[in-house]
């Protein structure tokens, strides 16, 4: 994932990495959740304030609690036909259980600062997935996370990019 100058960027651009990431994970959980009462959306958070919706940052993926009028409005994706990685959701606020945020890779120095503050009014917990981070950085990371407001974080395994072919 390095520029290679004027030939353009060279491997999987960070963003389609992060995306991939967060689509994966998406499917897995919506498996898991299926026989239960709960069920994972790539989208937004709905809090009626009087006449007035007020909208959350987008959700790399909200779990939400399968309730009686837990969705919103459904956005780009809508079928009858299996699950679609399109299918963006506006959940109420009332059915929301947390927030995933997905990172294809994570340092201490790179954790989205503002993204549990932003979500407070919405939901208490948001937690942090990253598919990777460097060797010996898990703890730092899972402290930093915690200090920043992410109630939990996971790295899914480590990674030493100076040991890669490319690099």
């Amino acid at each position: 994932n390095k520029s290679s100058g004027t030939n353009g960027y060279k491997g999987i651009l960070p963003f389609v990495s992060g995306l991939r990431f967060s689509v994966q994970l998406l499917y897995i959980i919506k498996e898991v959740l299926e026989n239960s009462p709960l069920d994972a959306a790539w989208g937004h958070i709905v809090d009626s304030n009087g006449d007035e919706a007020v909208y959350s940052n987008e959700c790399d993926i909200i779990i939400y609690k399968k309730v009686t009028n837990s969705i919103a409005r459904t956005w780009n994706g809508h079928t009858r036909s299996g699950i679609k990685s399109m299918d963006f959701k506006f959940i109420k606020k009332h059915a929301v259980v947390g927030v995933i945020s997905c990172k294809a890779r994570v340092w201490p120095s790179t954790i989205d600062k503002e993204y549990p503050n932003q979500l407070k009014k919405f939901t208490k917990n948001v937690w942090l997935f990253a598919e990777y981070c460097s060797f010996n950085s898990c703890d730092k990371i899972k402290a930093k996370a915690k200090q920043l407001g992410y109630k939990d974080s996971w790295c899914f395994y480590e990674w030493n990019e100076k040991k890669t072919p490319d690099a």
